[in-house]
């Protein structure tokens, strides 16, 4: 039996080709989450960013409006 006594029967025997191909879908998956995922943060960007952008602004034109104030008072 040439050194060898185990049963083929109990083990799975792979080709290089089942490898491969299960690599291709391994792949493929990670393409497709990674897809999605972006697809859901350009979402949510698009869906917050505005009221935070606007958030943002009328706070600072408020900044602005007390600067120009406290130089109005100032100048007088």
């Amino acid at each position: 039996m040439g050194g060898y006594s185990g049963s083929t029967e109990d083990k799975k025997i792979y080709d290089l080709t089942d490898v491969v191909e299960d690599a291709g879908s391994s792949n493929k998956l990670n393409e497709e989450v990674i897809k999605r995922a972006t697809e859901i943060a350009e979402r949510i960007v698009r869906e917050i960013m505005p009221e935070i952008a606007a958030k943002v602004i009328r706070e600072e034109i408020e900044k602005i409006k007390k600067m120009s104030d406290k130089g109005s008072a100032n100048n007088i």
